[in-house]
């Protein structure tokens, strides 16, 4: 093997590792998105969706959501009696699937 081939195989090998890491970070932010805590929940339900208008067709999907709540702040009362706190959401799974 001369040197070359031998950059080029670590240089591969390196990639190689780089795209292992990538499908772990996947895998540990899937894992993320399912826990349950003070800062966020995952709910999963089953929720009736229009697909078509015409004609009018639903169809019945398992929707797997994260919830979290956001504080807004109100910049006219800096002390913080103005702020609102809501309630957001995201579909991150759809029967199943990861969106």
């Amino acid at each position: 093997m001369t040197k070359r081939e031998h950059l080029e195989a670590k240089k591969q090998n390196n990639f190689d590792k780089i795209e292992e890491l990538k499908r772990l970070n996947i895998e540990l932010t899937k894992e993320c998105l399912l826990l349950c805590d003070k800062v966020q929940w995952f709910t999963e339900k089953n929720e009736d969706r229009e697909v078509s208008k015409r004609p009018k067709k639903i169809e019945t999907f398992l929707l797997g959501k994260i919830h979290w709540k956001e504080t807004l702040k109100d910049e006219d009362k800096p002390d913080g009696s103005g702020d609102v706190e809501i309630e957001r959401s995201q579909i991150v799974r759809i029967n199943g699937e990861w969106v």
